[in-house]
């Protein structure tokens, strides 16, 4: 081109970017374009301070020439960027409705949740974003069942509810369900609430009524926890009232349970004599069968003499006045130094571990290795009834 042709800058030289200069552009130096989807879209990386200052330069043209239109360079309007107003919360919003709907179509899922003979079909980015299930699996995008044994498939609904929809619906029937499930999956915020609803329910004051809501509903695994929580405050459990209403059968239970935390077998012989004052007249009949029970050789031979003097007419009772004799004779022996061989001594109590749940029937989670499965070991109950026997394995395998 000829420089007489062509527009010039302050400095004399062309301006290629001044609109005359396009006159003399050649026909085919830019490609013909005619949907904005034809443009090349390669904006640099956002950057919020750089975005900032773009999008002020942006409005301080605009002000500096109100009646006219700011013309760009094509060089200019390669290096433009800013950040245009979006609502990012719309945006997630979207991408979980869509994502609910796959899953309520059961489209695209990854992963099938096993639960006794029930199966439940998810997706791998919901266990990713609330779970910590598959941190140490091995990162492969095929079809992946995991096996929780034998759970309430309603309690492994429960939880996938919560990570698709945010809602826990919890109560006292399912509570401790959800609560293991949680815990082999690893999601966290579950596991936490669950926590602190056991916690709530198991407060001292509600022990003993949990344990009567539990018994009715055959709620094993919580009247389990309960029970366990309710012998480590045993002496403040037995002077509810509800207590003294109990039937000979749950105090027969409790008086031979091995994990009482007392000071001294005369505390059951005292909570012993406390039932049966509640109703005597009809109750001193279990008497014999009650007194059986107390473990009279650990006590002392004081302990021993109290047991005598605190309700004499308890020894009109044939039973009670051999065993208290036994004990005595057997503490009298002990003492002298001289070994009773006949003699079968009862094994002593020992408390409960402590800890929440303090129930030896809860679960305790074995964390995952790549390639290994993790596993929910489950103890045994403390005291009947005994929780229905469940698979004590939870597998994570591949589908091919």
């Amino acid at each position: 081109m000829s420089s007489n042709n062509s527009p010039r800058d302050r400095s004399g030289q062309k301006s290629p970017g001044h609109p005359s200069s396009r006159k003399a552009a050649q026909p085919n130096s830019l490609p013909q374009v005619h949907r904005l989807s034809d443009v090349p879209h390669n904006p640099p990386p956002y950057h919020h301070d750089s975005a900032v200052h773009v999008g002020s330069q942006i409005k301080a043209d605009e002000d500096a020439g109100k009646d006219k239109i700011k013309t760009y360079s094509l060089e200019a309007l390669a290096g433009l960027s800013a950040t245009l107003p979006t609502d990012r919360r719309s945006h997630l919003a979207v991408t979980g409705k869509q994502l609910l709907h796959a899953w309520r179509n059961n489209k695209f899922c990854d992963i099938v949740l096993k639960a006794d003979h029930s199966l439940f079909h998810a997706h791998l980015e919901v266990f990713v974003a609330f779970t910590d299930y598959f941190a140490e699996i091995p990162a492969e995008r095929k079809l992946l069942q995991i096996n929780l044994g034998d759970v309430k498939p309603d309690d492994a609904a429960t939880v996938l509810k919560y990570l698709y929809f945010g809602e826990l619906q919890a109560n006292a029937e399912n509570i401790y369900g959800v609560w293991m499930i949680a815990k082999a999956l690893k999601v966290h915020d579950i596991v936490a609430a669950c926590a602190g609803f056991i916690d709530r329910l198991l407060a001292p004051r509600n022990l003993i009524y949990v344990l009567e809501f539990c018994e009715a509903k055959n709620i094993q695994d919580l009247y389990v926890a309960a029970y366990d929580r309710f012998i480590l405050t045993f002496e403040e459990q037995t002077r509810d009232e509800a207590f003294l209403e109990w039937n000979v059968e749950k105090v027969a239970r409790l008086l031979g349970c091995d994990d009482l935390k007392i000071k001294t077998e005369l505390d059951l012989y005292v909570v012993m004599k406390r039932w049966i004052d509640h109703r005597r007249p009809e109750r001193m009949t279990q008497l014999e069968h009650l007194v059986e029970l107390i473990r009279f050789a650990h006590m002392t031979r004081d302990e021993i003499v109290q047991c005598t003097l605190m309700d004499p007419s308890f020894l009109e009772v044939r039973k009670v006045k051999e065993l208290l004799a036994t004990a005595n004779w057997y503490i009298t022996m002990q003492q002298s130094g001289r070994h009773w061989s006949e003699f079968q001594l009862p094994k002593p109590r020992h408390p409960p571990r402590k800890g929440l749940p303090e129930s030896r029937a809860a679960s305790q989670l074995v964390s995952a290795k790549p390639q290994s499965p993790a596993v929910v070991q489950l103890g045994e109950p403390l005291s009947p009834p005994a929780p229905r026997p469940r698979k004590d394995k939870l597998h994570t395998k591949t589908i091919s």
